[in-house]
């Protein structure tokens, strides 16, 4: 079935809790610096707004392990509020008696942030019916719930799976989008159809294992990609690897044919100053720390023929010059393709950001874990659960007419 959306319900007069990814970055003085996963809701919100609803804002910041001071959610309630026009009034918890109350006082038009839920550890908790109850008690402020937050809608969170078991759950207009988007892209690509992978993370390897039998190349580089060259018997000296991972990236090796494209030369960095190095002349002491000149000829006549291409992760140490340079020429002659372009994941979007790129791109992915999971698994929490909730709450949904 097709994932419920909000314009499938009606939300006047309701009171709609909105999961949403407002997971922003801060800087050393705890002043937002990117509000772009604040704007990507907006249209749900002004949807709402506009059709008589009252909005309750449930989102993360950071991975707090305590109540931590600069992880409140003022900083954000007052940047949304700045955007939007209209007063956010944030609230110090999540649930309880004050939280309903003044929940119960709102009026349509009205908006209220909840405090950090990871402040929760019921939020994360591996026990099911100990999230579930916490779920219930988040469920009791609403009478709709909105999922708006792709980014984090690939884990199994109170605020994610719990509450659409209790109440009417759709999905907001970006998270459909988001998608639509990527499923127009993956499910049918047009050939040749090129990966890009870098980055860390397990993750990487589980899509590199889904994605190997659906594409025509894979390129790679950062830490995965230096698990994969130490796999192939490269020295790789004193670089960031992982090092559980090795003896599985060896299998994929052996199996895969020539699918795997791996750097033929890299960046190092030798008594503080970047070098150029083949592959075969890394020693012990040296790190790598980005692809080379050579290999970003070579994955650029990979990738001119392309009419797909799926990009997730930093090709090198993406933070800190020279060292970035692999991601972004690639990135600058990806986007001057004639194909489906697909980027995932923030840092490859930072990338795309600093070129002027993003208009250039097919589409872009906030979800990093979340993009990857999506175009890798059979299922997806965060929709599994949109969808079951529709099959339960159906007959208590009314459908808007246009």
């Amino acid at each position: 079935m097709e994932i419920p959306s909000i314009r499938d319900l009606d939300v006047e007069g309701k009171t709609v809790i909105m999961r949403v990814d407002y997971n922003l970055p801060l800087d050393e003085n705890g002043r937002v610096t990117d509000h772009t996963r604040i704007s990507t809701t907006l249209k749900t919100i002004y949807y709402i707004l506009n059709n008589g609803g009252k909005i309750v804002l449930i989102s993360h910041l950071g991975r707090p392990k305590s109540r931590e001071e600069h992880l409140k959610m003022d900083v954000v309630a007052e940047r949304l509020s700045d955007i939007i026009g209209v007063p956010v009034k944030k609230l110090d918890y999540c649930s309880g008696d004050d939280v309903e109350m003044c929940v119960k006082k709102m009026k349509p038009g009205d908006i209220v942030l909840l405090e950090n839920i990871r402040f929760y550890g019921e939020e994360t908790e591996k026990n099911e019916a100990t999230r579930d109850e916490f779920a219930k008690k988040l469920a009791r402020l609403g009478d709709i719930y909105v999922n708006e937050a792709f980014a984090a809608s690939h884990r199994s969170h109170a605020s994610i799976t719990g509450i659409p078991k209790y109440m009417p759950s759709c999905c907001g207009l970006s998270f459909l989008r988001e998608v639509n988007m990527i499923n127009s892209i993956v499910k049918n690509p047009d050939r040749p159809y090129v990966a890009i992978i870098g980055g860390a993370k397990e993750d990487k390897m589980l899509c590199i294992e889904s994605l190997l039998p659906k594409v025509d190349r894979i390129l790679m580089g950062g830490i995965i990609g230096n698990t994969f060259l130490k796999a192939a018997g490269y020295e790789i000296g004193d670089s960031k690897c992982d090092e559980a991972l090795v003896t599985r990236a060896e299998g994929i090796l052996k199996s895969c044919g020539d699918k795997i494209m791996l750097p033929q030369d890299v960046m190092v960095e030798i008594r503080g100053e970047p070098e150029n190095l083949p592959i075969s002349e890394v020693r012990k002491g040296m790190k790598i720390l980005d692809i080379g000149p050579e290999t970003i000829v070579h994955y650029k006549n990979v990738l001119r023929p392309a009419k797909t291409v799926v990009w997730t992760g930093p090709l090198g140490f993406f933070e800190k010059k020279p060292y970035e340079k692999g991601t972004l020429y690639i990135a600058s002659f990806m986007a001057g393709l004639d194909a489906k372009t697909l980027v995932g994941g923030g840092d490859s979007i930072s990338a795309m950001k600093r070129l002027n790129m993003v208009e250039k791109m097919t589409h872009l992915s906030t979800g990093g874990g979340a993009f990857a999971d999506f175009i890798t698994k059979d299922s997806f929490p965060g929709i599994e659960a949109l969808k079951h909730s529709y099959e339960i709450h159906s007959h208590a949904i009314k459908k808007k007419v246009e």
